[in-house]
């Protein structure tokens, strides 16, 4: 402890705020820099843990201490197993080239570190607040941990090895608080700011739909009437299919103001106890021309069960996840499958529709729903399946989406039942 240099740790914790720092502003970007995000995340968390080892301090005759273990296990569980790896080969690579015993609780501290956060991987960011910060915070904290064990099997038990391993646990322990507590919070902030951002798209389409109701649907019902009028009397043959055009188009028109008035008022005043069966029947049958169009083969399982809600709404909703999937299916070069298959649990009904198509990265799913989001380019407005969410959210149910690139995509509805008298 004599040769312990503070301005070393001072510099090892200002090294720790920079990755924090990193990790929020890499993750806020994620969506620009996707490509080379987890190469990003690499290459800075590399760059921090051998300055944290360069500027490490002695504890001990061969024995080092530094904040090595806080980007290691930050780095693996915002980057990956495969950037997770890649940092403890160079944790490792770089603390060989200085030699010591403190070599053999690096090989297993942080090799221990990186597997639990690897296994954590998937689970840690569905976890809540307080979840999060004993997880980040209790991982960081096992290299020490394995360092105390293997120091009674590699060195004399003495007074002074007890203080120096309890220092560095507890300075390990207060700077990983202090890390998990910035990067939650500074994650809570812009989530809370992008959730803001969707209350005013929202408000707006909202105010939007009212504006479009007003303005153009009872000019087009006009024309519309005036249209088919034309169309009963109009003998020329050239003249007439110009009229079916017109009216066609004018149908579509209506339909995408009809979507703009579902997202503004997804409550609907004729909700009825359906058989959600015969609802998925029914939108099965009308899409399976255009699935065999596409050489996509489209299998089904439903349960017999009743739900309570508007069955134009309801069919809508259905018809929309289906034509995603169906345009994603479209795309397999070897051919499509789409399987839609609906069991009870728990009083509720859950229908999954698979399909194998192009599937969704992670940043491509978190915005599903959102407005004018599409993932179909220029040809998508995004109004189907932010509809199609309203209406599933209005019923009382909750969507969960599954996907992975060029594997296929899974979408789990959950519906309350209708209770019985």
């Amino acid at each position: 402890m004599d040769n312990f240099q503070y301005y070393d740790l001072l510099i090892n914790f200002l090294l720790i705020v920079i990755s924090c720092l990193t990790i929020v502003f890499l993750t806020e970007l994620k969506d620009f820099y996707r490509k080379n995000y987890k190469l990003l995340i690499f290459l800075t968390f590399s760059i921090v843990i051998i300055l944290c080892i360069r500027f490490s301090t002695s504890l001990s005759e061969g024995l080092i201490w530094d904040l090595r273990d806080i980007p290691l296990v930050f780095g693996t569980i915002y980057g990956g197993p495969l950037v997770g790896a890649g940092l403890y080969a160079v944790t490792v690579l770089y603390r060989l080239s200085l030699g010591g015993l403190g070599i053999y609780t690096t090989i297993l501290g942080n090799g221990a570190e990186v597997l639990a956060a690897i296994l954590l991987f998937k689970s840690y960011h569905s976890l809540s607040f307080r979840k999060k910060f004993l997880t980040g915070t209790g991982l960081t904290l096992i290299s020490p941990l394995i360092t105390g064990v293997t120091g009674l099997f590699l060195f004399q038990l003495t007074p002074e090895l007890v203080i120096v391993w309890m220092f560095d646990f507890s300075l390990t322990l207060i700077s990983s608080m202090v890390v998990m507590i910035v990067i939650l919070l500074l994650t809570r902030s812009l989530q809370y700011k992008e959730k803001t951002l969707v209350a005013e798209k929202n408000e707006m389409v909202a105010h939007l739909s009212a504006s479009f109701n007003h303005e153009l649907k009872n000019p087009l019902t006009t024309v519309f009437g005036f249209l088919q009028l034309l169309q009963q009397t109009e003998q020329d043959a050239q003249k007439k299919q110009y009229i079916e055009i017109s009216i066609s188009e004018l149908e579509r028109a209506k339909s995408l103001i009809s979507n703009y008035l579902a997202f503004a008022k997804p409550h609907s005043e004729k909700v009825e106890n359906l058989n959600m069966k015969d609802q998925l029947h029914y939108v099965l049958q009308v899409v399976t021309p255009l699935a065999n169009q596409h050489s996509i083969a489209l299998v089904s399982d439903l349960a017999d069960c009743e739900i309570w809600a508007d069955k134009q709404g309801l069919q809508q909703a259905f018809m929309n996840f289906l034509l995603n999937s169906i345009e994603a299916a479209a795309l397999v070069p070897s051919g499509g499958k789409i399987s839609v298959t609906s069991f009870i649990f728990n009083r509720k009904v859950k229908l999954c529709i698979e399909d194998n198509g192009v599937g969704m990265d992670k940043e491509q799913i978190s915005r599903l729903g959102q407005p004018y989001f599409t993932t179909k380019g220029q040809s998508g407005t995004g109004l189907g399946l932010m509809v199609s969410y309203s209406i599933i959210k209005s019923l009382g149910g909750d969507i969960t989406v599954e996907s992975e690139i060029n594997k296929g995509t899974t979408f789990t509805i959950e519906l309350p039942l209708a209770e019985s008298d």
